[in-house]
Protein backbone atom coordinates (compact mmCIF):
# COMPACT_ATOMS: atom_id res chain seq x y z
CA UNK A 1 0.00 0.00 0.00
CA UNK A 2 1.50 3.47 -0.88
CA UNK A 3 1.87 6.15 1.74
CA UNK A 4 -0.26 9.32 1.65
CA UNK A 5 1.31 12.42 0.76
CA UNK A 6 0.85 14.68 4.17
CA UNK A 7 -2.07 16.84 3.60
CA UNK A 8 -0.63 20.48 2.31
CA UNK A 9 -2.07 23.72 3.82
CA UNK A 10 -3.91 26.11 2.26
CA UNK A 11 -2.19 29.23 1.24
CA UNK A 12 -2.61 32.41 3.38
CA UNK A 13 -1.05 34.31 1.00
CA UNK A 14 -3.49 37.33 0.20
CA UNK A 15 -4.34 38.32 -3.47
CA UNK A 16 -4.34 42.49 -4.16
CA UNK A 17 -8.02 43.54 -5.47
CA UNK A 18 -8.49 45.15 -8.60
CA UNK A 19 -7.86 47.90 -7.19
CA UNK A 20 -4.32 47.24 -5.76
CA UNK A 21 -5.29 47.11 -2.31
CA UNK A 22 -4.44 43.65 0.27
CA UNK A 23 -7.29 42.98 2.51
CA UNK A 24 -7.85 40.05 4.56
CA UNK A 25 -10.89 39.21 6.99
CA UNK A 26 -8.99 38.35 10.48
CA UNK A 27 -10.61 34.93 12.63
CA UNK A 28 -11.96 37.26 14.58
CA UNK A 29 -14.13 39.09 11.28
CA UNK A 30 -12.22 42.17 11.63
CA UNK A 31 -11.49 43.23 7.86
CA UNK A 32 -7.74 44.89 7.57
CA UNK A 33 -5.61 46.55 4.66
CA UNK A 34 -2.50 45.31 4.72
CA UNK A 35 -0.31 48.62 4.38
CA UNK A 36 3.72 48.25 2.17
CA UNK A 37 6.00 48.44 5.08
CA UNK A 38 8.04 45.57 4.02
CA UNK A 39 11.25 48.09 3.25
CA UNK A 40 10.67 48.72 7.46
CA UNK A 41 10.56 45.47 8.56
CA UNK A 42 13.71 44.53 6.43
CA UNK A 43 15.60 47.36 7.99
CA UNK A 44 14.38 45.91 11.39
CA UNK A 45 16.09 42.59 10.49
CA UNK A 46 19.11 43.93 9.68
CA UNK A 47 19.92 46.08 12.73
CA UNK A 48 18.74 42.90 14.64
CA UNK A 49 21.56 40.59 12.29
CA UNK A 50 24.16 43.16 12.79
CA UNK A 51 23.89 43.23 16.36
CA UNK A 52 23.97 39.50 17.05
CA UNK A 53 26.97 38.65 19.27
CA UNK A 54 29.51 35.32 18.01
CA UNK A 55 29.55 32.52 19.75
CA UNK A 56 32.12 31.85 21.45
CA UNK A 57 35.09 29.81 19.45
CA UNK A 58 37.71 26.87 20.57
CA UNK A 59 40.51 24.94 18.67
CA UNK A 60 40.97 22.29 17.26
CA UNK A 61 43.53 20.87 14.44
CA UNK A 62 42.59 19.68 11.39
CA UNK A 63 44.00 16.66 9.21
CA UNK A 64 46.89 19.10 8.05
CA UNK A 65 48.18 19.69 11.31
CA UNK A 66 46.83 23.20 11.66
CA UNK A 67 44.89 24.75 14.15
CA UNK A 68 41.98 26.51 13.55
CA UNK A 69 39.47 28.13 15.54
CA UNK A 70 35.72 27.12 15.04
CA UNK A 71 32.42 28.47 16.50
CA UNK A 72 30.82 26.12 19.38
CA UNK A 73 27.36 24.79 19.01
CA UNK A 74 25.09 23.66 20.99
CA UNK A 75 26.04 19.88 21.16
CA UNK A 76 29.79 20.68 21.36
CA UNK A 77 29.68 23.16 23.76
CA UNK A 78 27.87 20.45 26.37
CA UNK A 79 32.05 18.80 26.08
CA UNK A 80 33.62 21.80 26.31
CA UNK A 81 35.68 23.52 29.94
CA UNK A 82 33.51 25.43 32.76
CA UNK A 83 34.94 28.68 31.75
CA UNK A 84 33.87 28.23 27.89
CA UNK A 85 30.47 27.37 28.80
CA UNK A 86 30.30 30.00 31.19
CA UNK A 87 31.09 32.37 28.45
CA UNK A 88 28.43 30.16 25.80
CA UNK A 89 25.71 31.13 28.35
CA UNK A 90 26.33 34.81 28.12
CA UNK A 91 26.42 35.05 24.29
CA UNK A 92 23.01 32.74 24.54
CA UNK A 93 21.38 34.89 27.05
CA UNK A 94 22.33 38.03 24.91
CA UNK A 95 21.33 36.90 21.79
CA UNK A 96 18.01 36.14 23.58
CA UNK A 97 17.74 38.86 24.75
CA UNK A 98 17.81 40.59 20.92
CA UNK A 99 15.52 38.55 19.99
CA UNK A 100 12.72 39.37 22.61
CA UNK A 101 13.52 42.85 21.34
CA UNK A 102 13.30 42.75 17.91
CA UNK A 103 10.25 40.24 18.16
CA UNK A 104 8.64 43.27 20.40
CA UNK A 105 9.58 46.13 17.74
CA UNK A 106 8.45 43.76 15.19
CA UNK A 107 4.59 43.50 16.61
CA UNK A 108 4.90 46.73 17.28
CA UNK A 109 5.55 48.06 13.70
CA UNK A 110 3.12 45.87 12.43
CA UNK A 111 0.11 46.23 14.19
CA UNK A 112 0.63 50.16 14.28
CA UNK A 113 2.17 51.01 10.79
CA UNK A 114 1.66 47.70 8.92
CA UNK A 115 -2.18 47.40 9.02
CA UNK A 116 -5.41 49.55 8.56
CA UNK A 117 -8.52 48.67 10.28
CA UNK A 118 -11.20 49.10 8.44
CA UNK A 119 -13.83 48.44 10.68
CA UNK A 120 -12.17 50.23 13.41
CA UNK A 121 -14.88 52.14 16.01
CA UNK A 122 -15.69 55.47 15.48
CA UNK A 123 -16.35 55.85 18.86
CA UNK A 124 -14.55 54.65 22.55
CA UNK A 125 -17.41 52.54 23.64
CA UNK A 126 -15.57 49.55 23.14
CA UNK A 127 -12.59 51.34 25.81
CA UNK A 128 -14.58 50.85 28.91
CA UNK A 129 -15.70 47.15 27.94
CA UNK A 130 -12.38 46.78 28.11
CA UNK A 131 -11.77 48.16 31.54
CA UNK A 132 -14.72 46.54 32.74
CA UNK A 133 -12.62 43.18 31.56
CA UNK A 134 -9.83 44.46 33.73
CA UNK A 135 -7.56 45.99 30.63
CA UNK A 136 -5.15 49.06 31.22
CA UNK A 137 -6.29 50.95 27.93
CA UNK A 138 -3.20 53.47 27.00
CA UNK A 139 -4.65 57.04 26.80
CA UNK A 140 -1.45 57.46 23.33
CA UNK A 141 -3.04 57.02 20.13
CA UNK A 142 -0.73 54.48 18.92
CA UNK A 143 -0.42 53.20 22.28
CA UNK A 144 -4.47 52.32 21.97
CA UNK A 145 -4.42 51.18 18.33
CA UNK A 146 -1.70 48.58 19.33
CA UNK A 147 -3.83 47.45 22.36
CA UNK A 148 -7.03 47.98 20.21
CA UNK A 149 -4.76 45.26 17.38
CA UNK A 150 -3.64 42.59 19.76
CA UNK A 151 -6.41 42.06 21.69
CA UNK A 152 -9.21 42.19 19.35
CA UNK A 153 -8.31 42.16 15.67
CA UNK A 154 -5.63 39.49 15.69
CA UNK A 155 -6.95 35.74 17.34
CA UNK A 156 -4.68 32.98 15.60
CA UNK A 157 -1.45 32.28 14.28
CA UNK A 158 -2.86 32.07 10.85
CA UNK A 159 -4.02 35.73 11.53
CA UNK A 160 -0.30 36.74 12.35
CA UNK A 161 1.00 34.88 8.58
CA UNK A 162 -1.84 36.43 6.53
CA UNK A 163 -0.73 39.66 8.25
CA UNK A 164 2.57 39.85 7.45
CA UNK A 165 2.22 37.64 3.90
CA UNK A 166 -0.37 40.52 3.14
CA UNK A 167 2.53 43.33 3.77
CA UNK A 168 4.59 41.44 2.07
CA UNK A 169 2.23 41.35 -0.93
CA UNK A 170 1.11 45.01 -0.91
CA UNK A 171 5.03 46.07 -1.26
CA UNK A 172 5.49 44.44 -4.26
CA UNK A 173 7.23 41.26 -3.37
CA UNK A 174 6.82 38.16 -5.85
CA UNK A 175 5.27 35.06 -5.47
CA UNK A 176 8.27 32.95 -4.54
CA UNK A 177 9.23 35.10 -2.29
CA UNK A 178 5.97 35.20 -0.48
CA UNK A 179 5.57 30.89 -0.87
CA UNK A 180 9.29 31.27 1.15
CA UNK A 181 7.87 33.64 3.78
CA UNK A 182 5.02 31.50 4.75
CA UNK A 183 6.73 28.20 4.89
CA UNK A 184 9.21 30.01 7.03
CA UNK A 185 6.37 30.96 9.36
CA UNK A 186 4.99 27.66 9.63
CA UNK A 187 8.64 25.97 9.97
CA UNK A 188 9.08 28.30 12.86
CA UNK A 189 5.55 27.50 14.29
CA UNK A 190 6.41 23.95 13.82
CA UNK A 191 9.17 24.04 16.24
CA UNK A 192 7.91 26.14 18.60
CA UNK A 193 4.65 24.33 19.16
CA UNK A 194 6.06 20.79 18.76
CA UNK A 195 2.80 20.13 16.81
CA UNK A 196 1.18 20.47 13.42
CA UNK A 197 2.73 24.38 12.47
CA UNK A 198 -0.92 25.01 10.56
CA UNK A 199 -2.77 24.71 13.68
CA UNK A 200 -4.67 27.63 14.79
CA UNK A 201 -4.02 28.86 18.74
CA UNK A 202 -6.15 31.35 20.23
CA UNK A 203 -3.89 34.58 21.01
CA UNK A 204 -6.89 36.52 23.18
CA UNK A 205 -5.29 38.65 25.52
CA UNK A 206 -2.19 37.57 25.23
CA UNK A 207 0.76 40.11 25.31
CA UNK A 208 1.49 39.68 20.99
CA UNK A 209 -0.78 39.70 18.92
CA UNK A 210 -0.12 36.67 16.94
CA UNK A 211 2.56 34.80 17.55
CA UNK A 212 3.49 33.85 13.91
CA UNK A 213 4.09 37.86 13.45
CA UNK A 214 6.90 37.64 15.53
CA UNK A 215 9.24 35.15 13.65
CA UNK A 216 10.53 36.71 10.62
CA UNK A 217 13.73 35.35 10.15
Amino acid sequence: MSKQKPKAHDSNIPNMTQDGRVIITTSRGHRIECLPIATMLDELQSEYNNKIPQPPTHTITDIADVSVDIPYTEESIKSASEEDRAKWQRYADEKARLETEVSERRVRVIATQGVRVLDMPEDDAWVADHEWMGYTVPASPIQRLYHYVKTEVLGTQEDGIKVTAGIYRASGVDQEVLNQIEESFRDSLGRRNGQDAGTDTQNHGADEPGEAIRLVE
